[in-house]
């Protein structure tokens, strides 16, 4: 970044800066008409650390950049020029400025200094993300937890004020079903007296899976207490490595036979009418892949309403409908969702969550509508357990697919897959980086079904990371 020269200092009257070294002892020169003033390099930086002392910010700016030009700035220059840039309303230079002091320091503190000056001189210039950027590198350099837990609470401000929001996962999992396959080679289906054997595809093959999920939001219009509107993306992709063993069982399988991604942009808007009670509604639409090919599209609308019960204690009712228009056949599907839910803060100070969601899936084609319903139940401990945090879920569900059909079979009364799932997610949190930590799932999925075909079982070991604030 090439610097403008300032205007010189009144307090060295009309000294102008020569911006060269002399050699044998490096000197900075200054040169008025008619006579000059030769500097040391020690006796600049002396120079510069007096006008901070004594808050002259322009002698401060004057020097520094001089200092600067001859590459000879360290971080402590460069830190005093940030601070009094900052002072003098120059922000874009007091950010270059930090970023450099940030870059020279030598110590954790000196670190945390220059970042708080690169924090400020973003928000104050209308940088606001790039001022949540460099909060968190204040929360790395923090001496202590009440220091961190101030930034936290200045990071939420800013996320609240800041018109762009963004939110990245990312997640690897080895699992002992990527492809969701059969327990077994052969199929049974109850009722009928005929046993069918499964490609190696459809079994069950180990792997490992990754996972990258961003969301993106921006406001749209200035932020109001009672609404907000917000356009609205989101990518996500699932890649799934087979192992080893999976390659020999099923060697006509690759890896990207069971990719798959998705890309979605559309509007929310939320309201809050009344103390306590909010009503969010929205418009998605998007693409699919699957297999490297491109699977359905789609087009949802969403809404919710939660309402504070009492102090401890919220309902939420949220639900869609979908349309799905698939790409590689004429088959569509209209889903229908809605779901109930209650959180509850026990007077441990840890959190209880329910939910009931029921499902309605009409298909073209009769075979695949199906009905579900399912329950779940989250609790998160008030406190660590060492240097960990817990949360633990479990839930159940029943899917009923009425006109089911393997074929030219019809399966009597239709196909009823019953599934349980438990969850432990493990944080780390005295493990972190810029207030990201580390997390685990281990997870185990079960299904049981009267046709054999869907009888499932998985069992992951997720690692991943997220934001402690």
């Amino acid at each position: 970044m090439r610097l403008r020269r300032p205007r010189p200092a009144r307090t060295l009257g009309r000294l102008a800066l020569l911006l060269a070294l002399a050699a044998p002892a490096p000197a900075l020169h200054a040169q008025p008409a008619g006579e000059s003033v030769t500097l040391t390099l020690p006796q600049v930086r002396a120079a510069i650390v007096a006008a901070a002392a004594r808050g002259d910010r322009r002698t401060v700016r004057l020097l520094a950049e001089g200092l600067a030009g001859t590459g000879k700035a360290d971080g402590q220059v460069y830190y005093l020029w940030a601070e009094a840039e900052a002072a003098a309303g120059g922000h874009a230079r007091a950010l270059e400025a930090a970023k450099q002091a940030y870059r020279l320091a030598g110590t954790d503190q000196q670190r945390f200094q220059a970042a708080q000056v690169a924090a400020r001189a973003a928000h104050d210039g209308g940088q606001t993300t790039t001022a949540q950027l460099w909060l968190r590198r204040t929360y790395e350099h923090a001496g202590d937890a009440r220091t961190r837990d101030a930034i936290a609470r200045d990071y939420r401000t800013l996320r609240a004020i800041n018109p762009l929001q963004f939110r990245l996962s990312f997640g690897i999992s080895p699992s002992s079903n990527v492809n969701n396959g059969s327990e077994s080679r052969l199929n049974f289906i109850d009722g009928v007296p005929v046993v069918g054997v499964l490609s190696p595809e459809a079994q069950a093959l180990s792997g490992i899976e990754t996972t990258a999920d961003l969301a993106v939001g921006y406001r749209l219009g200035a932020p109001q207490p009672t609404r907000q509107i917000t356009a609205v993306a989101r990518l996500f992709t699932r890649q799934v490595r087979l192992s080893e063993e999976a390659r020999e069982r099923a060697p006509a399988a690759g890896n990207g036979d069971f990719a798959f991604s998705l890309a979605q942009a559309g509007l929310r808007a939320q309201f809050a009418p009344a103390a306590g009670r909010r009503i969010g509604a929205g418009l998605v639409a998007g693409q699919s892949w699957y297999g490297g090919a491109r699977y359905y599209k789609f087009g949802r609308i969403e809404g919710e309403w939660s309402q504070t019960l009492a102090p401890a204690t919220r309902l939420g009712v949220a639900g869609y409908a979908e349309k799905r228009f698939h790409d590689q056949s004429a088959l569509t599907e209209e889903i229908a969702q809605i779901g109930l839910s209650l959180g509850h803060v026990l007077p441990s100070g840890g959190v209880l969550r329910g939910r009931v969601t029921a499902q309605n899936d009409n298909t073209t084609g009769r075979s695949r509508d199906n009905h579900a319903l399912s329950v779940a139940l989250d609790w998160t401990p008030a406190r660590a357990l060492g240097p960990v945090s817990l949360s633990f879920g479990i839930s159940a569900s029943y899917t009923d697919f009425p006109g089911y059909r393997v074929g030219f079979i019809a399966v009597p009364g239709g196909r009823q897959d019953r599934t349980v799932a438990a969850e432990v997610t493990v944080d780390f949190d005295r493990v972190d980086y810029a207030g990201f930590i580390p997390t685990m799932d281990i997870g185990l999925r079960r299904t049981r079904s009267n046709v054999s075909r869907f009888d499932t079982e998985e069992i992951t070991l997720g690692l991943g990371i997220r934001s402690a604030f």
